[in-house]
């Protein structure tokens, strides 16, 4: 009826949707694409390709152009509300382009979104996956090749699950490398980030060690798939002279981009299947702020960095050094950006 009072979950929409698009722009500018106010799990229209996890609104904004004008962001897509199950840990995101699916490493479980690219709402994800051993899942990675999903887990290490696109539920990781990782310092650890070559069958995995003269370090592991064990110790170990942060790999080039929060740069390695010990970058990025996280779009040439206020934007990423054009995209205060992927 036309008189009729809004329902309570279409007003939580708008407010989310106001949030989100406040949240994403640069300036004021027209907003586009958001379909209606109905909790739809799927509106249609050009797929979203860039996705963002802002953990203050316990939401996953997407939109369909993924490099805009400088100026503002149309927010085309926002999941968001009880129904979905998104925390406020959203440690990283990573989009499965075949299958349309979105992965979100949520903390104590795993949220598989389908229909990825035009869903928006109030929606249930289409798997939820648990496991007692799980204690902070904060990076993730799909070989959908070979159809695994490699887990990194903040208190406990790798877990590696084969079947990664039917499992659901309570399960039982099928491999894992978990302990200390290195028996040169011990004690406790955090995986910033981890990502697998599949042609070269080799994962890498951003560590910091909690121990005196541990620091931050990058292991790498023979045989990806089928590596399993405690303590497991890496074929190499690169120390890149800087803060080893998230991480990229673009396995094609034998390139590995790195987010260096403790120096405000980007820096990236060339031939890095080969590296080991102590490492310099063959180029560094000046970002001015801390990255927290980073992405490429390998077809387009594309670097995303984020940090908790904002989205950098930096064309041609195989060749940029130093100073480079950046198109901002910052957030107010409110907001805590913490995750970011972008469909190939």
């Amino acid at each position: 009826m036309c008189n009729s009072a809004p329902t309570p979950m279409i007003e939580l929409r708008k407010s989310l949707r106001l949030v989100l698009i406040t949240c994403f722009l640069l300036a004021v500018g027209a907003c586009g694409g958001g379909g209606s106010d109905s909790d739809n799990s799927s509106q249609g229209g050009p797929s979203s390709k860039l996705f963002v996890a802002d953990s203050a609104s316990f939401a996953i904004a997407s939109v369909v152009d993924a490099n805009p004008s400088p100026g503002s962001m149309a927010i085309d897509r926002i999941i968001a509300g009880p129904m979905t199950h998104i925390s406020n840990n959203v440690g990283n995101l990573l989009i499965d382009a075949g299958n349309d699916r979105l992965y979100v490493a949520n903390g104590t479980s795993i949220l598989v979104f389908n229909n990825a690219g035009t869903s928006e709402g109030n929606i249930s994800p289409a798997r939820t996956i648990t496991s007692p051993q799980f204690g902070n899942i904060s990076s993730l990675f799909l070989d959908a090749t070979n159809n695994i999903l490699y887990a990194g887990d903040d208190l406990n290490g790798i877990w590696i699950i084969d079947n990664a696109n039917s499992v659901n539920g309570s399960i039982t990781p099928t491999r894992s490398i978990t302990g200390n990782f290195t028996a040169t310092y011990g004690g406790s650890f955090s995986i910033n980030s981890l990502y697998v070559d599949t042609v070269r069958d080799l994962l890498y995995v951003s560590v910091r060690i909690f121990a005196t003269g541990g620091g931050t370090s990058i292991l790498v592991f023979n045989n990806a798939r089928t590596a399993n064990g405690s303590g497991l110790t890496p074929a190499r170990t690169i120390h890149p002279s800087a803060y080893a942060g998230t991480i990229f790999l673009d396995a094609a080039n034998d390139r590995l981009y790195l987010a260096d929060p403790s120096a405000y740069t980007v820096r990236a390695f060339d031939s890095i299947s080969t590296a080991d010990g102590s490492v310099a970058s063959n180029r560094t990025i000046s970002m001015g702020i801390s990255p927290a996280g980073l992405t490429v779009d390998i077809a387009s040439n594309r670097l995303y960095v984020l940090n908790p206020s904002a989205v950098f934007i930096i064309n041609n990423a195989d060749i940029a050094d130093g100073s480079v054009p950046m198109t901002a995209v910052l957030a107010p205060s409110n907001s805590i950006l913490t995750a970011i992927t972008v469909r190939q």
